[in-house]
């Protein structure tokens, strides 16, 4: 008679085997839940032991092994939500809303969407701009000693005091009204004159910022733009208060929407966040279309749009290459994993806004 140890040093096959000597009157029970299978020699009796305590020791054994592999399957799935799958493994499904006035199908075959600044035009001289706008207003209302530096220091104030957090116009439009308030040469100025004013001098602001952004677009970008087709729906997605739309002269005859993350839908959800792209897709996607968005920075744009299946060609314009800054400290890691699945996927990367039509034929040609 061969004794075997506790079932739960058994794997499942021995267990069923177990079960099937046991059924066959071949296996008794030994005083310490051991098994005692009959060989073909005559034995000497063994007093039968609960018998159903040991097919309930089985059935736990079981059960054990059972919840253990649902277990790992729910720790994949975990896995998979908290992790970017490349694009064939991950899928989403939107919503398709058409509103644009540029669709002239019922279904679009190409969505083009862009980056703002340091995209289509450098951010940097366009801000300068901007804030010298703002402070020539400021001027006009009395607040002679208002610069720049002492404008961005409020910003800054501001952002460390608050605890909740505030959009860049929101933190621009406090800094003005604080400025109004210490430096107004209208000693009767109260807080809902100020206010007021202060939303008069940040108009001034956001208007010369798309006056100078249409001054200081790269080269070649209306070209780019006319070179897209006809059925292609294009829009901005930005973080930044911009608005091609805004831009008469140049962008607004080639856009049909813009999506930034001062918007109140949006907002506190910038890129790389994919609440922010999804805001657009969700109105200008429908199924089988195909999307490539252009963007200059690797985490908020190629990687943020890429994890939701766009097919991105990263900036790097040569013209604009001593005004881009390295990622913030926040950003480096985001951009690091980015860059190495650019790298990996071979994506596409523009140095000169005339590579641009090449770029998106190449694209849908592979998509399609």
């Amino acid at each position: 008679m061969k004794t075997v140890s506790s079932v739960r040093n058994l794997p499942p096959i021995a267990l069923l085997n177990i079960v099937r000597h046991w059924r066959a009157s071949k296996i008794t029970i030994l005083p310490k839940m051991q098994f005692a299978i009959h060989s073909s020699k005559p034995t000497n009796s063994v007093a039968e032991k609960n018998v159903n305590a040991a097919w309930k020791q089985i059935r736990n054994v079981l059960s054990f092994r059972k919840a253990m592999f649902w277990c790992f399957l729910l720790w994949l799935s975990l896995l998979g939500r908290c992790f970017s799958f490349p694009n064939h493994y991950y899928h989403v499904k939107l919503r398709s809303t058409p509103t644009s006035h540029r669709m002239t199908t019922e279904k679009n075959s190409l969505l083009v969407t862009f980056d703002l600044d340091n995209t289509l035009f450098p951010v940097a001289p366009v801000v300068r701009d901007a804030d010298i706008a703002l402070v020539r207003g400021l001027h006009d209302l009395g607040c002679h000693q208002a610069t720049s530096d002492r404008i961005q220091g409020h910003i800054n104030h501001i952002s460390r005091k608050k605890r909740k957090r505030l959009t860049y116009s929101e933190l621009r439009l406090r800094a003005i009204h604080q400025e109004l308030l210490l430096n107004s040469d209208n000693s009767n100025n109260d807080d809902d004159d100020a206010w007021s004013k202060a939303h008069d001098v940040f108009d001034i602001w956001l208007q010369e910022r798309h006056a100078s952004a249409e001054r200081h677009l790269f080269s070649d970008v209306v070209e780019a733009l006319q070179s897209l087709p006809s059925e292609a729906t294009v829009g901005a997605i930005t973080n930044a208060c911009g608005d091609p739309l805004a831009m008469n002269e140049t962008l607004a005859p080639y856009f049909d929407f813009c999506v930034s993350g001062e918007d109140p839908h949006v907002f506190p959800f910038r890129k790389p966040h994919k609440m922010i792209f999804r805001t657009a897709l969700q109105k200008y996607q429908q199924p089988g279309t195909i999307w490539c968005h252009v963007g200059d920075c690797l985490a908020n744009d190629v990687g943020g749009s890429g994890n939701l299946g766009a097919k991105p060609i990263w900036v790097q314009l040569e013209e604009n290459r001593h005004e881009v800054r390295p990622p913030s400290k926040s950003r480096r890691k985001l951009a690091k994993a980015a860059h190495l699945k650019y790298v990996r996927d071979q994506r596409s990367k523009m140095t000169h806004w005339s590579q641009f039509p090449s770029l998106l034929e190449e694209i849908v040609a592979k998509a399609m």
